[in-house]
């Protein structure tokens, strides 16, 4: 998978950029320089952490569904895998884009 610039550039107008205030943030609250670029890296960070525990989540719901349960847990647990499969989705589009803006800044600075 690569990174949607699309995505990447409806996000920025939408949200702008974050990456100069939360370097700024997290240097003085860290006591160290942190670039733009090491705050992209850290949220890509952060979504392979968030990416771990929902695959191990959708392990544990697959597993009980083999197992077998009764009809009202079943159909909670579909729903749950639904919205585990969902948020796989949109947590490997941040991932992928977090990783683009790491090594690109200075194109994302002129989307």
């Amino acid at each position: 998978m690569s990174a949607n610039i699309e995505l990447i550039q409806r996000k920025k107008r939408l949200y702008g950029n974050n990456f100069s205030e939360l370097s700024i943030a997290w240097s003085q609250h860290l006591t160290v320089t942190v670039s733009e670029r090491d705050v992209a890296k850290m949220m890509t960070f952060l979504k392979l952490s968030r990416l771990d525990n929902l695959i191990k989540e959708r392990e544990k719901i697959e597993s009980a569904l083999k197992r077998g349960v009764n009809l009202s847990a079943k159909n909670r647990l579909e729903s749950d895998l639904h919205d585990i499969e969902n948020a796989i989705e949109d947590t490997m589009q941040d991932k992928e884009a977090y990783e683009w803006i790491t090594y690109n800044y200075e194109q994302y600075l002129n989307l």
